[in-house]
């Protein structure tokens, strides 16, 4: 897990209202235009998505593994990048990071640190050993933000999805799910490190499940 999620006809007006919220916390001059076209409802890895993240000022790491020393410019906006970073083998795409291990990744040490975002959706997906498929959801009503972050390119960024252990109510069906950002957890994922790094720890807000019965087909 995260292998695909989906949005509806009402995340992109939450996604609004979330960047409303960021503003009106840390007061920005304006918010980014939003772009490209979102309507599809099925975000698979490979597919631009939504994301919503802080500009980042060009800055080089040096391969220093010292934590905290991102540098963002601007206000936090709505963005968009493609699911999933080529790896180094150059074969498929790495779509999710283990938050246990993520910042002392090589492949994940300047995107965790300097490229921090969130990915709006209406739930996700997942499959049991039966091939079935689950439906995750906040039974809140509120929009569900992912932990991810970006990775900056020349044609395109590209982002990941942060994975941890999975609570009581995602473990009956996979072992992994998304790392859940509460809606005051979401300007302190974007701007510390120390409040990410405790964020990473926490257990998932319990999902609500619901049932399609879809098998994945390896035809």
């Amino acid at each position: 897990m995260c292998g695909r999620y989906y949005v509806d006809p009402d995340t992109l007006e939450k996604i609004r209202r979330v960047v409303h919220d960021v503003e009106q916390e840390m007061r920005p001059a304006a918010l980014a235009e939003e772009k490209g076209n979102w309507s599809r409802k099925d975000i698979c890895p490979g597919m631009p998505a939504p994301l919503l993240r802080l500009p980042r000022k060009d800055e080089t790491d040096h391969g220093t593994a010292v934590r905290g020393k991102a540098a963002h410019d601007g206000d936090p906006a709505l963005a968009e990048a493609v699911w999933g970073l080529a790896p180094p083998s150059g074969k498929g795409l790495v779509i999710n990071a283990r938050a246990e291990t993520v910042w002392d990744k090589p492949m994940f040490r300047s995107g965790i640190r300097k490229g921090r975002a969130a990915v709006p959706a209406a739930g996700f997906y997942e499959w049991n050993p039966a091939k079935e498929r689950f439906c995750f959801h906040r039974d809140d009503s509120q929009l569900l933000l992912m932990a991810a972050f970006v990775e900056p390119g020349e044609k395109e960024d590209r982002f990941v999805i942060l994975t941890t252990a999975a609570n009581d109510s995602v473990s009956p069906v996979h072992p992994r799910m998304p790392v859940i950002l509460e809606p005051d957890a979401l300007v302190p994922w974007l701007t510390d490190p120390a409040a990410a790094e405790e964020i990473l720890r926490a257990v998932p807000v319990r999902l609500a499940e619901e049932t399609e019965y879809e098998q994945l087909s390896f035809l």
